[in-house]
């Protein structure tokens, strides 16, 4: 079992001091703090923790986080430990913090794995609204949303609360899961296309619907890193609306090269779930195929958890899931 003293030495040094995120904020900035929540950190070990793969060590005893430095100014940060293996990214900056995703777990405390890695400000901001990317979002105080019509719909208080409701974050898709999540305070609602300087750093939020209406990527210009949420990963990608899904596709091939490294939020079984430029050329050329009519899927199911739908090979490692439909009823991807 690595506890935190063994992070340290597997990360090579590459966690900061402890601290909170109130330095290198400015007027315009919130808090770049925690909040305490209601629900508290579950802190119970994980009873059959993963193995791991090459690169993560678990962040503390109870195994539940798990860390890997991607670069001196990259984490990652994951949970081997529930169904969706989410794999959430920490950029860091001279003058604040950037966390992109906030993971599933609504009683784990992403703050704690947070404070470790920086002590600058932090922000976060969600690649999409689904339930395993905002279960963390509550417990900071500077949260940042897409500025488009389908977030800005969501039922919002005058002061800035914002629900997300079921039928957003889909969290019923596990219902044992329980999911649950208070309206959050959104601090800053960031234009599509917007360039974010977090000091020695620059970002580029781009918004790519398709698997979601709020869904965004993150290109990092400095350092030539696409985070790229749950629009692409190295496994099954589930398609909501396919046009909007090769639209999205096509623009970014226009703004990352052939040199940009993809880091995708799902499918660490070998390590960070890294992709290249052909990966992304390789999706765009399979949604083109579906569209013009000239491939069929094949029929999937997977006892548990979906019940029915269609699947699209794009390469020896990603595929294209449409028209779902989960245990329970949730329909996924009718377009």
């Amino acid at each position: 079992m690595r506890i935190k003293a063994g992070l340290i030495a597997a990360l090579a040094g590459g966690l900061l001091a402890l601290g909170g995120c109130g330095g290198g904020d400015d007027d315009r900035d919130p808090p770049g703090g925690f909040v305490p929540v209601a629900a508290p950190d579950d802190g119970t070990p994980v009873p059959s923790p993963a193995t791991l793969p090459p690169g993560f060590a678990y962040f503390d005893s109870d195994q539940y986080w798990a860390v890997s430095k991607v670069s001196e100014t990259l984490y990652a940060i994951y949970e081997p430990n529930y169904a969706q293996m989410n794999v959430i990214y920490l950029l860091i900056g001279t003058e604040r913090s950037f966390l992109f995703d906030a993971g599933a777990a609504h009683r784990r405390d992403i703050t704690k794995v947070v404070k470790a890695l920086t002590s600058n400000h932090v922000t976060v901001m969600p690649s999409h609204l689904h339930f395993d990317h905002i279960g963390g979002l509550p417990r900071f105080q500077d949260v940042w949303f897409i500025d488009v019509p389908f977030a800005r719909n969501l039922p919002t208080t005058n002061d800035g609360l914002v629900t997300v409701p079921p039928e957003v974050h889909f969290g019923g898709v596990d219902p044992a899961f329980a999911f649950q999540i208070p309206p959050v305070k959104v601090t800053r609602w960031v234009k599509p296309g917007a360039t974010v300087d977090i000091g020695g750093k620059s970002l580029k939020i781009i918004w790519t619907p398709g698997h979601e209406d709020a869904e965004v990527v993150v290109y990092d210009l400095t350092d030539n890193v696409l985070l790229t949420g749950d629009h692409m990963y190295p496994c099954d990608l589930y398609v909501e609306k396919t046009t909007d899904y090769l639209q999205s596709a096509s623009m970014l091939l226009g703004v990352i090269n052939a040199d940009t490294r993809l880091y995708g939020a799902h499918c660490a079984n070998t390590g960070v779930p890294l992709m290249s430029y052909q990966d992304a050329v390789d999706v765009q050329t399979a949604f083109r195929a579906i569209q013009a009519n000239e491939v069929q899927g094949a029929p999937i199911s997977i006892p548990g958890y979906i019940a029915s739908g269609l699947s699209y090979v794009v390469n020896s490692t990603i595929n294209l899931l449409r028209f779902l439909v989960f245990e329970g009823g949730i329909v996924f991807g009718l377009e």
